[in-house]
């Protein structure tokens, strides 16, 4: 699906075809946001229009409140972008994220829109976009949309059990570790590009070196300290591994977190290059060794649950 960052640009891709839309920041690009993706694309097609997904480049508070610091998030805009290429639909429009247009009302944040051949919106179940109007209902904000000749459909929230899915619930799904419960939500497992950078190799003292893996976007969301069942794509391949999140209490305790894994039946340097890493399973929570020795037997335990776990569940990176 083409990206592109301009009306103009989009009103040339659509060249006159009318078109649905569907609006948010799509953090996670999770199971909620694909059920609007796919419905998007399926009232365009009953229509013979076409479908657009506009998406934002910044999260919010990032603009609006700059002296809070970033808010954690589930994924960079080049993976955020990425993932919504692989949904229905005929392009995404990534709008810059300004105090202008935070301040616009949903009437003139349409308006040039509508004059490229906007014609209706599928929002989220609580979606709305322009300034913040609190003491306007959801029914009167809807009521707006469809005076500007624009029909609105909303969905229903998305289940997984019990739970209704959201960016807020996978996030501390991660930070929990309950890597299998936030996958279940996303509709994949929790996973991020990094650059492999040089560590301490203190690894291969224990026969374990690592790749210290550190992610291209500072401010993803991490799980608690601990040992996990992943895998790591490195070009095409695929390697299960095992993964440590932490500040390695036993070896040489650190002020910065560290991201390291051992990728089974890998051979050779990953310095300097990108991977992506995926969290499958929690193994167990960071603690201190009295000595090397109990650290070293312990992760031949590590080895051989994360081995178990695999002979069990496939490699799902692609």
């Amino acid at each position: 699906m083409t990206v592109l960052t301009d009306l103009e640009d989009l009103a040339k891709q659509l060249d006159g075809l009318p078109f649905f839309a569907t609006i948010g920041y799509f953090d996670g690009v999770h199971l909620g946001h694909r059920a609007l993706a796919e419905q998007t694309a399926l009232q365009a097609s009953e229509h013979g229009y076409a479908s657009v997904i506009i998406t934002l480049d910044h999260h919010p508070q990032e603009v609006l409140r700059p002296d809070l610091p970033p808010p954690d998030c589930l994924m960079s805009l080049q993976n955020k972008l990425r993932i919504l290429g692989q949904l229905p639909g005929d392009a995404i429009l990534l709008l810059r994220f300004t105090r202008e247009l935070a301040a616009e009302t949903p009437e003139q944040f349409l308006r040039p829109l509508i004059e490229i051949g906007l014609k209706g919106l599928v929002l989220g179940y609580d979606n709305r976009f322009g300034r913040r109007e609190p003491h306007v209902t959801l029914r009167q904000f809807d009521d707006r949309i469809r005076s500007q000749g624009v029909s609105v459909h909303r969905i229903s929230r998305v289940f997984v059990g019990d739970e209704g899915v959201s960016s807020t619930a996978i996030r501390a799904c991660i930070r929990s570790g309950d890597f299998e419960k936030a996958a279940r939500m996303l509709g994949r497992p929790y996973s991020f590009v990094g650059d492999v950078v040089s560590g301490s190799q203190i690894g291969r003292t224990l026969s374990y070196p690592t790749a210290n893996i550190r992610p291209i976007d500072p401010h993803l969301v991490m799980p608690e300290d601990g040992i996990f069942v992943s895998e790591v794509k490195v070009g095409e391949y695929v390697y299960p591994a095992m993964a440590y999140y932490g500040c390695r209490p036993t070896i040489a305790p650190d002020l910065e977190h560290q991201l390291e894994a051992f990728l089974f039946g890998y051979s050779g340097s990953l310095y300097g290059r990108q991977v992506e890493i995926a969290f499958r399973s929690f193994l167990r929570q960071d603690i201190a060794f009295a000595t090397r020795e109990e650290l070293a037997q312990q992760l031949v335990r590590d080895e051989a649950a994360t081995k178990a776990y695999f002979a069990d569940h496939a490699l799902v990176l692609r």
